[in-house]
């Protein structure tokens, strides 16, 4: 990309973690709650990468101590294709000729797999990899009639898929009843984390998986309602509402860390996906998912509360350094005048306010759910430190994520 300050092959994650009450394996408890560090009915990992000199290590558990647990999941790939060339790109700024009106036409391909999940089993696999041979296989165990752990279960038949490098999107997971059962299961016991690692410049970040749990009523079909008010299309809550508002506390860019030429600076990776995914598998490899548009309002305060605020787009997957967002992407000339900018703010550090903003179509709703990561860039330095996001409020408009065909059928005026 040349002079672009963007690098695809760069990639920085954090947990988004919030204050919650961890429910106890494979209980469902009294309120569904949505956090990084409590079993859920579904996870999703709002960054994975895999190219040239990255990969993600993904880890997914059943937290189940005697049940197997099945689990329905999709990677969709946030990269778009340059109209001028086909090159990967995630903005129109990211092509050789974005300056001239090259467009960065999106795919958001999909890849979906299904795995059991014995009792208290935990998987790793790696993205580029995927896991086609699994432990508890009894299918092509090397010995007969083998015993895999105490109560003798099986994986059975799944797998999980590898992506196709470039691909820079998210992972979710939904707890289904059986593998060949796509029928919810109101389990709340699946938990994990996934781990972005840089050959070079080195480095690694590890994540959790954002957990969604279920209420004691989840549904037969396809189409999970996430929390809301009572409507036509989601009459109740059966999983977590999204948050209403994600915090971010955060150094402004280019704050300089010491007084000190030659000191690292700082720059801070934003990702954005948005709870409404109507995913589902897709027959003769069209491309998918339906995407739901949302507005990302951001409010920014420094350090003397004075307010700033801008916007961006969201459709299926945003990442954008924080600069970006109000500036041309992929030109640092451009960021000393963006609002998140340290010499725009006059203060080091201060807090970011993210929501999305809500519409008036009552079939999707548009909640927000990310990670952040801060860089350190110096002369001969890059590292990476994760930044906390938390939770306030929950939406009043029902969120939907559908797995399967025809579980969800969005307006056309939604879809870009």
């Amino acid at each position: 990309m040349g002079t672009m300050k963007r690098n695809l092959l760069r990639a920085g994650v954090i947990g988004l973690m919030c204050a919650a009450t961890a429910g106890l394996p494979g209980r469902v408890v009294a309120q569904a709650l949505i956090g990084s560090d409590i079993p859920a009915a579904i996870v999703t990992f709002p960054l994975v990468v895999v190219d040239e000199g990255v990969d993600t290590f993904i880890q997914l558990a059943n937290t189940d101590e005697a049940e197997v647990r099945a689990a329905q999941c999709f990677y969709i790939n946030g990269l778009g294709e340059c109209a001028s060339d086909g090159s990967p790109c995630l903005v129109n700024f990211d092509c050789p000729n974005g300056l001239a009106g090259d467009r960065c036409i999106p795919n958001w391909l999909e890849t979906n797999f299904f795995i059991d999940f014995t009792a208290q089993q935990p998987l790793g696999w790696q993205a580029s990899v995927g896991l086609s041979f699994l432990p508890c296989d009894l299918n092509n165990f090397p010995i007969s009639d083998p015993t895999c752990g105490l109560l003798n279960q099986s994986n059975g038949s799944g797998g999980v898929n590898s992506v196709q490098a470039p691909f820079q999107g998210f992972l979710t997971c939904v707890g289904i009843t059986e593998i060949d059962d796509l029928t919810p299961s109101p389990a709340n016991v699946f938990i994990g984390n996934a781990t972005v690692i840089t050959a070079d410049p080195l480095d690694s970040v590890t994540y959790n998986g954002i957990g969604i749990q279920a209420e004691e009523n989840v549904g037969t079909d396809n189409h999970h309602c996430l929390g809301g008010a009572p409507d036509t299309t989601c009459p109740d809550a059966e999983y977590a509402a999204c948050p209403q508002t994600l915090l971010m506390n955060h150094l402004f860019d280019r704050s300089v860390l010491e007084d000190v030429e030659g000191s690292p600076s700082v720059q801070t990776e934003l990702v954005l996906i948005p709870c409404t995914q109507l995913e589902a598998p897709r027959p003769d490899h069209v491309p998918g998912p339906d995407v739901v548009p949302t507005t990302a309002q951001f409010l920014v305060f420094n350090e003397f509360e004075q307010r700033t605020s801008t916007s961006t787009r969201v459709s299926c997957y945003t990442d954008l350094f924080l600069s970006d967002i109000d500036t041309r992407p992929s030109f640092e000339a451009d960021d000393t005048n963006s609002i998140f900018n340290v010499s725009v703010q006059g203060t080091i550090g201060g807090q970011t306010r993210i929501r999305g903003v809500a519409t008036t179509e009552g079939d999707v709703g548009h909640g927000l759910l990310g990670v952040a990561v801060q860089h350190l860039v110096g002369d001969g330095i890059f590292s990476s430190a994760a930044v906390n996001l938390n939770f306030q409020g929950v939406r009043t408009q029902p969120d939907v994520i559908c797995t399967a065909p025809g579980a969800c059928e969005p307006n056309e005026a939604m879809v870009p």
